[in-house]
C-alpha cells in the first residue's frame, strides 16, 4: 500500500482537481484547482529618462543608446559599484530630481544665482574716470550743453549786477581819478561823433581799469568757488536743474578743485585785466565755452582739467 502523508494532491482520475488523502487511502474530498496566471516576461530596467531613439528616425539610436549604457556600466566597475548602479539609481528617482540644467535657469546653479545677487550693480561703485570722452555705465546723465551755457551767463548776469553797485559806490570815492575816468569818456564820445581818432587812455585810467577787472575775475571765482563747495551747484545751476559733481567718488569736489576750476573757467576776465594777455586769455574763454560740444560728456576745458563733471540734477 502506498504510504504518504495526508494531505491533498492531485486526483488520479481527474487532474484539472485535488482529493484529500488521509494517510491511508483516498477519501471523498475534492477541490478544483486554481487556475494558474499566465507567464509574464521580465521587464527590462529603466536606464534613462529620455525616451530611446528609434532606430526609423535617425537610423542609429539603439546602437548609440547601447554604447552609452556599456560606458555607463564600465565606469560603474572602475568605481567599485556594481554593472548599472548608477542606472538604477537615476530610475528610483523621482521624476524632474536631476541636477541638470533647465531651459529657464539659462545653466546657472542657486549658488550662482545668489552670488550674482550679491553681485554690487551698476551705480553702486563710486564713479570713475572725468577724463575720458565717453559716459561710464552707472553715471548720472550729463548736463545739456544749452542748460550749462544759460547757466553759466545766469550766472553772469547775478556777478555783474553786483559788480555795478559796486562800482557806482566806489568810484565817486576816487576823487580826481574818477574825475579823469568821466573826462576821458567825454572825449571819446565827442571823438566818435566827430570821425577822429580815439584818444589815448589816461594811465591812471587804465590802472583803475586794470583793477576793477580783476576785482570782477575775483567776485566771479569765489562766488562760484563757494557756492559749488557748499550746494554742489551755482544759482544759475539750480534754476537749470544742474549739478557739478566730482569725477572720482561723485560726491562734492574739494576746494582746492573747485578754486582751480573757476579760475579756468572765468579765465578770459582774470587775463584780460592786463591788455598784453587778453587776448590770449579771451581766446582761452571762447574755446573752453565751446569745448563741450565735441564730446558726448558735455565736458569743458576747466572740467577736464579739474577732475569735475557737470550732470543734471
Amino acid at each position: 500500500m502506498e504510504e504518504r502523508p495526508s494531505g491533498w494532491y492531485d486526483d488520479p482520475d481527474e487532474l484539472s482537481r485535488l482529493r484529500y488523502w488521509d494517510g491511508r487511502s483516498w477519501t471523498e474530498r475534492t477541490h478544483p484547482k486554481a487556475p494558474m496566471p499566465a507567464p509574464q516576461e521580465p521587464r527590462p530596467p529603466v536606464t534613462r529618462l529620455r525616451p530611446t531613439r528609434s532606430k526609423g528616425e535617425h537610423g542609429e539610436g539603439d546602437s548609440r543608446d547601447g554604447v552609452r549604457d556599456d560606458a555607463r556600466e564600465s565606469r560603474d566597475t572602475r568605481a567599485g559599484r556594481p554593472a548599472g548602479a548608477a542606472a538604477s539609481e537615476q530610475a528610483r528617482r523621482p521624476l524632474g530630481a536631476d541636477d541638470s540644467p533647465r531651459p529657464w535657469s539659462r545653466g546657472t546653479s542657486t549658488a550662482g544665482r545668489r552670488a550674482g545677487r550679491d553681485r554690487p550693480r551698476h551705480g553702486s561703485e563710486p564713479l570713475r574716470g572725468g577724463r575720458s570722452g565717453d559716459p561710464q555705465d552707472g553715471e548720472a546723465a550729463p548736463a545739456g550743453y544749452w542748460h550749462r551755457a544759460a547757466a553759466y551767463l545766469l550766472d553772469l548776469l547775478i556777478v555783474g549786477v553786483v559788480f555795478l553797485v559796486f562800482m557806482v559806490v566806489t568810484l565817486p570815492l576816487l576823487g580826481e581819478v574818477s574825475t579823469m575816468q568821466q573826462a576821458w569818456g567825454q572825449s571819446v564820445l565827442r571823438a566818435y561823433q566827430a570821425g577822429q581818432p580815439m584818444p589815448d587812455v589816461p594811465p591812471a585810467v587804465l590802472a583803475v581799469g586794470s583793477i576793477m577787472l580783476l576785482i570782477h575775475a575775483g567776485m566771479l571765482v569765489v562766488y562760484d568757488t563757494v557756492l559749488l563747495r557748499r550746494f554742489g551747484a551755482t544759482v544759475g545751476c539750480l534754476a537749470l536743474g544742474i549739478r557739478v559733481h566730482d569725477s572720482a567718488n561723485g560726491g562734492l569736489a574739494s576746494g582746492g578743485r573747485l578754486v582751480w576750476r573757476s579760475l579756468l573757467k572765468y579765465a578770459g576776465f582774470v587775463l584780460g585785466a592786463r591788455p598784453e594777455t587778453a587776448i590770449i586769455g579771451y581766446a582761452f574763454w571762447v574755446v573752453d565755452f565751446v569745448w563741450p560740444l565735441s564730446n558726448p560728456r558735455r565736458l569743458a576745458l576747466h572740467d577736464r582739467w579739474s577732475g569735475t563733471r557737470v550732470v543734471r540734477a
